[in-house]
């Protein structure tokens, strides 16, 4: 795996969790790359889907999550990371009852070299479109630095 700027371990935020438990998938530039060489900008961001909508009995897998963003970010060097995991939240419709489902965590790399606040701007917009998209009441963002976290957010659609 190349060299990136991230963490994709266990996040922790208020209200909940979420815990990568399967192989990471790379995607894009990331995944031509070769061993060790660096990709990106010192800016990422992962965000925490999970893969049941709502109080509906549907669900979504891991493959429903990528072929999403591959739509989104069109470019062939759009890069990014996909990794199961179990998300757990507050969910604020079930009157703070804690949820705990199959998720998944998309880590995005700024491959444009953006400013902080503009990568940002920019992550939620996308995060709100993923909470749309997969029925979330909310989705989580964790916006980093150099693998270190520099805001941690609730996205609602």
């Amino acid at each position: 795996m190349p060299a990136i700027h991230g963490n994709l371990g266990v996040l922790l935020f208020g209200g909940g969790a979420f815990h990568p438990n399967g192989k990471t998938k790379t995607h894009g530039a990331l995944a031509r790359a070769k061993p060790g060489e660096k990709i990106g900008s010192p800016c990422s961001a992962r965000i925490i889907v999970g893969l049941h909508a709502g109080n509906s009995t549907v669900g979504y897998k891991i493959k429903d999550v990528i072929e999403y963003v591959k739509g989104v970010l069109s470019s062939p060097d759009a890069s990014f990371i996909a990794q199961r995991g179990i998300f757990t939240q507050l969910s604020e419709s079930l009157k703070g009852t804690v949820v705990s489902e199959r998720g998944v965590q998309i880590f995005l790399i700024d491959m444009d070299n953006r400013d902080g606040a503009t990568f940002t701007a920019d992550m939620q917009a996308f995060a709100e479109g993923v909470a749309r998209a997969f029925q979330q009441e909310a989705v989580i963002l964790d916006v980093q630095e150099r693998g270190i976290s520099m805001g941690v957010y609730r996205v609602t659609p």
